[in-house]
């Protein structure tokens, strides 16, 4: 990386040497200049045709691969766009083991880790193709970041995996003077303050012809610059307001580790600072550190109760760690705050009460859900809440959910099966009307395990076992590990005693 701007490269050799890492005797961020000691092996060199047709034969069999594995891509898409993380990521292990040399698979995977917050394997995703052309190095630093603890003895292993991406000289600089304000906050704020003067200079110095271009600043960049002009520009003599804008700058641009140890710092100089103590628990949670953002989410919440993201943040932390009752609390308090989309508040209120076992507010909130927000809602909404009211023995509720559920998604399946098993389950059963159901949803999916499995109970109810076992076992087969298969394990059981 050749530094057209000498002060700029000034400044990154000042930050290299803080670290003591490398003289600035050149003008290259770095350079591998090591060599294998030992005998060396001559290999005929190939000639630049056959290197290409190499390269063409490599990519026409990789894209042969990527169309074979293509409905396995589609799939792996719906997930992401889902948020259903796991899944997605199980499906593109599969493909790695197919392309283990796409980049493109590689960065997908190293997106999902992200995701998950297992920032360390992703950044080890990220290792992998930091040379790929499409590679998105904001988020492969900021997994860098993340991956492990940033402690001032070991400053200078950041310094150098930052050192090692292909980065521009204004990205360098970004990265590479974040790193050093967990030393010296003071120090890192002058260096920005500089970068930016040289970038600007004064309208009697125009800049140089062809330099223009270099100065278009990349969007991290921009907000510190925007900062530090807040900064100097604030009336009131406030230092720690303005070392919070710098701050919300690093936390706005996701480098929330670089947000975390300079927010800590500053509150002990000032405890109890809302500003720092809102960003350090926002960082924390975006950083999946329940413990920490619990913490400050908590101290922020008690003078500041009516802020639709922290309550949303709250609610979260609270349920992933299993507190549910105070998790719901901050939920109603989202509802009254207008927090959209408000049915998924009622999804997560949904899930509390059915880890709680409180099926009596299961049953309330999907009725609310359904009723109030018909327009929004998802099949899946439908078959879950109807697969609650018929468990609850609510078989008249459960029919109106279904019949309304057909007209909204008349192609689904599913809700053939429940009109079949709410039939099977009333006072006066039908089983006549209900093989109706059943062939009519086979008809749509014949790989449904639901409609299977309600075949087979039907079986059992018109006394051929037979049937019932074959429709059983087809179920578990559809359905290993879900609900429908467990159930259908329990009716061989049963029938087999």
């Amino acid at each position: 990386m050749t530094f057209k701007h000498k002060s700029l490269w000034t400044c990154l050799c000042i930050l290299m040497s803080i670290f003591m890492l490398s003289s600035c005797g050149s003008d290259k961020i770095s350079e591998d200049t090591s060599t294998q000691s030992g005998s060396i092996e001559l290999v005929p060199e190939k000639t630049e045709k056959e290197i290409k047709k190499e390269e063409a034969q490599a990519k026409i069999k990789r894209i042969k691969k990527k169309l074979a594995l293509k409905w396995l891509i589609v799939e792996w898409e719906i997930h992401l766009e889902n948020e259903e993380f796991t899944i997605a990521l199980s499906k593109f292990l599969q493909i790695k083991k197919e392309l283990p040399d796409d980049p493109s698979i590689t960065q997908k995977i190293a997106e999902t880790f992200f995701a998950l917050k297992r920032f360390d394997t992703a950044y080890r995703n990220y290792l992998e193709i930091k040379d790929y052309d499409k590679i998105d190095t904001h988020q492969a630093l900021l997994s860098l970041l993340a991956s492990r603890p940033i402690h001032e003895d070991d400053l200078g292993y950041f310094v150098e995996q930052i050192a090692s991406f292909p980065l521009s000289e204004q990205e360098a600089f970004y990265y590479l003077n974040a790193i050093a304000c967990t030393k010296d906050f003071s120090q890192c704020k002058k260096r920005f303050e500089d970068f930016f003067e040289e970038q600007n200079p004064p309208p009697n110095l125009p800049p140089n012809k062809g330099e223009e271009q270099d100065r278009e600043l990349p969007s991290t960049l921009l907000s510190m610059q925007q900062a530090l002009e807040n900064y100097t520009n604030f009336q009131i003599d406030d230092l720690s307001y303005k070392d919070a804008l710098v701050i919300a700058s690093f936390y706005e641009h996701e480098m929330y580790p670089i947000a975390v140890i300079l927010s800590e710092a500053l509150l002990e100089d000032r405890p109890g600072y809302a500003p720092i103590l809102k960003i350090l628990a926002k960082s924390y949670f975006e950083l999946g550190d329940l413990s920490g953002a619990k913490k400050y989410l908590i101290e922020y919440n008690k003078d500041h109760p009516n802020e639709n993201d922290i309550s949303f943040a709250l609610w979260v932390v609270y349920q992933q760690l299993k507190e549910y009752v105070l998790s719901s609390i901050h939920l109603k308090k989202a509802l009254d705050l207008w927090h959209e989309p408000k049915e998924d508040i009622y999804r997560r209120l949904i899930y509390n009460a059915n880890e709680t076992g409180d099926s009596k507010r299961v049953l309330f909130y999907f009725q609310e859900l359904i009723e109030w927000w018909y327009d929004n809602t998802h099949w899946k909404d439908y078959s879950l809440a109807i697969y609650h009211h018929i468990a609850e023995d609510d078989l008249e509720t459960a029919n109106a959910m279904t019949q309304q559920a057909q007209e909204k998604f008349p192609e689904n399946e599913l809700f053939d099966g429940y009109r079949a098993w709410i039939l099977m389950e009333q006072e006066n059963p039908d089983f006549e009307n209900a093989q109706i159901y059943v062939d009519a949803g086979l008809e749509k999916n014949k790989k449904s395990a639901m409609l299977h499995l309600i075949a087979g109970r039907l079986k059992v109810l018109s006394w051929d076992s037979k049937w019932a076992l074959i429709y059983f076992k087809k179920t578990i087969a559809l359905d290993e590990y879900g609900e429908f298969g467990d159930q259908a394990r329990n009716e061989l059981e049963s029938l087999q005693k």
